[in-house]
């Protein structure tokens, strides 16, 4: 196995490698941001939805958001309008030792249809769109029967899915109507995704009611570490863990034993095999729990792959049996992975 260490890694390190220290870092800050008015105006009257959209992105060292990528988003139809959305934002870049540098980020753009409903008066925001209600019950319906039709269950999901004039609000009943779907058929990367949806939400506010309720928010927060620890999600698992602990302590309480072993992973010099399937745009996600990885393609072809971090960025093209070192002074890391879609990877880590 070759052993890769780029030149401009190394020369980055011998730079500023000696003098990193956790209290010399100032995070980026958001200056400058908005929806454009001009979305809902081209967009309306032929569409009306609200929605939500998670992206990460690096803030160069001129506070210009660039490689952005979608994360998760609600629908489809904000995602490109998302991109342009936080190309145009401003932030004062991050800084390390008074020197400006390159470091990772993640925000949600919120599309409110609300800005035109308050104009049009055609729709009301807090209100399900027509047809919506019966459609969800004939789904929950469904569900709860002992031995539920599968296909009967995804015919009300599609009709719901293209309905028009949805609301936060109908927007987190349908995720959680997901999560009860796969929780019956599906697997539990199936499950997990639609309550990460869900907590895309979790800030959401319209008319003083919010679109996650604090009930619903703790109890998908204790289903979503369940499933990444069951999933062996590891690096996801321990960041949610410090996400959520932060406000709800009895996320603490119950899962501390579990990040204590999964720390212990991250220190120790065992071998760490996680297995990724590109998905059907040719790309997935991953977070890391250690500094040093090697990629195997197993199923299809790797094309390259980028690395995000706190504090730098890197673009890779895939070399077969070749290990990768990150620089400790980097920060944390995550990693997009980009190949023939439905490629299936193993990433090991040590």
């Amino acid at each position: 196995m070759k052993k890769i260490i780029r030149n401009y890694l190394t020369l980055f390190v011998s730079l500023i490698g000696s003098l990193v220290h956790p209290q010399g870092f100032e995070a980026a800050e958001l200056i400058e941001s908005s929806v454009s008015k001009n979305f809902y105006e081209i967009f309306w009257p032929s569409r009306i939805d609200s929605g939500v959209v998670e992206l990460v992105f690096m803030v160069d060292k001129m506070g210009q958001p660039i490689e952005i990528e979608v994360l998760r988003s609600s629908q489809p139809f904000f995602d490109s309008a998302a991109i342009k959305t936080v190309a145009s934002y401003q932030f004062k870049p991050a800084r390390l030792n008074a020197n400006s540098v390159d470091s990772r980020q993640m925000l949600r753009v919120v599309f409110d249809h609300s800005k035109i409903a308050n104009i049009s008066g055609f729709v009301k925001p807090m209100h399900a769109p027509k047809g919506y209600m019966s459609l969800y019950n004939r789904l929950r319906k469904e569900l709860k029967k002992e031995t539920p039709s599968q296909r009967k269950a995804m015919l009300a999901l599609n009709k719901i899915h293209r309905l028009r004039n949805k609301t936060f609000f109908t927007a987190v009943h349908t995720q959680l109507a997901r999560y009860h779907l796969a929780e019956k058929f599906g697997s539990k990367e199936q499950q997990l995704e639609p309550l990460l949806k869900v907590m895309m939400f979790e800030d959401v506010e319209w008319g003083g009611k919010r679109a996650v309720d604090d009930n619903v928010k703790k109890t998908v927060q204790f289903a979503i570490l369940k499933l990444m620890l069951d999933l062996g999600y590891n690096a996801e698992a321990l960041e949610k863990y410090n996400q959520f602990s932060a406000s709800n302590p009895e996320i603490s309480d119950t899962f501390s034993g579990y990040m204590e072993k999964i720390k212990q992973i991250q220190e120790g010099g065992s071998v760490l095999e996680r297995r990724v399937t590109l998905s059907r745009d040719g790309r997935t996600f991953l977070s890391l729990l250690k500094d040093s990885f090697v990629i195997e393609p197993i199923t299809g072809r790797m094309d390259n792959f980028l690395i995000r971090c706190e504090r730098r960025f890197a673009r890779f093209e895939y070399e077969a049996e070749a290990q990768y070192d990150i620089p400790a002074a980097w920060g944390k890391c995550e990693m997009q992975l980009n190949g023939e879609p439905e490629t299936l990877e193993s990433v090991l880590q040590q």
